[in-house]
Parts: C-alpha cells; structure tokens; sequence
C-alpha cells in the first residue's frame, strides 16, 4: 500500500536560463513519494513564482502560481513557463501539504539591446581646445529596460566644423564596452 507524501523532490527542469519574455525550453517537473519510495499519486503540487521583480508565468492560467496534480508515477509536471520582463536569477518553489519544499533555479537572461540613451554629459560647453569637463555617458537596455553590460557602445564626433578627438586615441571615434549597469 501507498502511504502518505513523505518526500517532495525537484525532478529537471531548475537551471535554465530563457531571455525575458521568452518561454523557458523545458517544464518544471517534481515526484512525490511516500517513506518507502512509493510513487504517490493524486498529490497537489504548488509551484510558486516571485510575485516581484526577475520571475514568469505559467502558460495554464498566465500567473506566477500552478497547482499541479501528481500522475501515476507521483508525477507533478508544470505548464510551459514563460520569463517577465525583468532579468535576474530567482527561485520557482514546489511545495504540498505534509511534504518539504524544493527550489527550482531559473535565471531570466537580458535580451537584444533596443534602446541607447544619454545618460550624462550632453549639453556641455567648453573653451576651444580644451577638454569638456564630464564624460559622455549612455545606458543600454532591453525590452524590459533592463541594463545590457558587455555590449559595445561606438561614439563619433563629425568630422569637420565643431567637433572633437577623445583623448583615448586622439580620433573623432571611440569604442567602449558596457558595463555592469549597462553604461
């Protein structure tokens, strides 16, 4: 005979990674048995998003949470799970009454640049060969106004009327690297 859930496990599914708005390539699947290793089946299994910042959405009803019953080998297999729009590593929580909760970890990747924005340094004035006094600065982010590093950023000055040479290699044109925010 079967007994009552004793142990909750987190079968596949933690460890990926889908970019913001992207569904995630595989479900969250958890096995429910008893305290001799018999499958139970029958069992509500709670999986629970974030309900703030880096999380998703079930594909069954689009909200952080699903309530998945276990099947006959004491199953319990998401719906596809969708990324929000904001990036950052997070936990999926399985849980069910009388059993431990089990993490699944996901992480919502940043998507394709899509926006460039001055951050600092426009509108400066400064004397004819001199140097302006801040730096130019822009943020580049996603979709989701999420901050972009490691991306490369070009700045170019004309080439003729008023114009200017970054002091890095004394051209009119400069390549940086985004950093940790983005900028």
């Amino acid at each position: 005979d079967v007994g009552a859930a004793a142990n909750l496990v987190a079968t596949s599914g933690g460890g990926q990674n889908a970019a913001i708005n992207a569904t995630f390539g595989a479900p969250l699947v958890a096995t429910v048995t008893d305290a001799g290793g018999n499958a139970v089946s029958g069992f509500a299994v709670t999986f629970t998003a974030p309900g703030a910042g880096a999380g998703g959405t079930f594909a069954s009803n689009g909200t952080a949470t699903e309530t998945v019953n276990t099947d006959a080998n004491g199953v319990a297999t998401s719906s596809a799970f969708s990324a929000n729009a904001t990036a950052g590593a997070y936990d999926v929580v399985a849980s069910g009454a009388g059993v431990t909760d089990v993490n699944f970890g996901l992480t919502n990747a940043v998507g394709a640049p899509v926006a460039v924005v001055a951050t600092s340094g426009g509108g400066q004035n400064a004397t004819i060969n001199t140097a302006f006094a801040d730096m130019l600065v822009v943020t580049v982010t996603d979709s989701g106004g999420n901050p972009i590093p490691g991306t490369q950023v070009f700045f170019t000055a004309p080439v003729s009327g008023a114009s200017g040479t970054f002091a890095i290699n004394g051209t009119n044109t400069e390549t940086v690297t985004t950093d940790a925010n983005g900028q």
